[in-house]
């Protein structure tokens, strides 16, 4: 029974992470996080600047290696196929220092993988268009 209980939870967790610590250098940004995330479930990070909540983020995005611990996405380890994480992921990043002056659908093209941007971009319209959000797509 225990098996079939762990299988279940494994086929319906979507993140989970170990023990998973973020250090540069001396510095511990990321203190052994422990995180179970069902699918359909929806998970906010809060806390102040410098708490851990974007590399945390980047971590199991596969964008940072982890310093040490466990996590997987979508399935994936995260260390080990950073790559397919990226490939089935998406971030967008609160504040856009450098490109505050592009439209939503513009950021949103910049920061989608070069292989989904088109369909990106079709998406998003679409999607605008037929909920009201579309005076968005084209004003910063």
């Amino acid at each position: 029974m225990q098996g079939r209980i762990e299988q279940n939870r494994a086929e319906r967790t979507v993140i989970h992470t170990e023990n998973l610590p973020r250090r540069f250098g001396d510095f511990v940004a990321v203190d052994h996080v422990n995180l179970d995330v069902a699918a359909g479930q929806v998970l906010g990070f809060l806390g102040p600047d410098g708490s851990g909540k974007t590399t945390t983020i980047r971590m199991l995005l596969g964008l940072l290696r982890p310093s040490a611990g466990c996590a997987e996405a979508l399935g994936l380890d995260v260390a080990r196929h950073p790559e397919a994480v990226r490939a089935r992921t998406s971030y967008m990043p609160q504040k856009f220092a450098l490109y505050g002056k592009l439209t939503v659908l513009e950021n949103l093209t910049f920061y989608a993988p070069a292989s989904m941007a088109s369909t990106t971009r079709r998406g998003f319209a679409k999607s605008c268009t037929t909920s009201g959000w579309r005076k968005w797509t084209n004003s910063a």
